[in-house]
């Protein structure tokens, strides 16, 4: 009898946990490398083909770089703040959005054309899941 009751604690203590982790966003750092990567080529060509400021699309390449590091930067702030899970992976996250940060401040200037992150007004709320906001 002792190791029926012993079984269904782990077995509660399992499921308690799963339900826990479940809701924890996913980081996919691969995944990320790869959408900046081919935004900040799509830069590049753009700065080589695009003679004509009024048919580039910088700005719109550039706006979605940031808003999506800045949007991914709430999903890491999720894991790490409200599940308090994957630090390690978390960390290399942001480092990565530091570097590709360096990497766009180097490339918006392509074409003679300058990238202001002042100028997007991206907001940089972090929300959390019981809906309260930290800006």
């Amino acid at each position: 009898m002792p190791i029926l009751i012993h079984w269904t604690k782990v077995m509660l203590a399992a499921t308690r946990l799963q339900t826990k982790y479940s809701k924890t966003p996913v980081l996919n750092l691969r995944a990320k490398k790869k959408q900046i990567g081919e935004l900040l080529e799509d830069i590049a060509k753009d700065a080589k083909i695009a003679i004509v400021p009024e048919r580039s699309n910088r700005e719109e390449l550039l706006s979605e770089i940031v808003h999506g590091l800045l949007s991914w930067l709430n999903v890491i702030w999720s894991v790490v703040y409200e599940h308090n899970v994957q630090f390690t992976t978390a960390h290399r996250c942001l480092l990565f959005v530091a570097e590709a940060l360096v990497q766009l401040s180097e490339r918006s200037t392509l074409g003679g054309c300058v990238f202001s992150f002042v100028a997007n007004h991206e907001s940089a709320d972090f929300k959390f899941t019981a809906a309260s906001v930290l800006s």
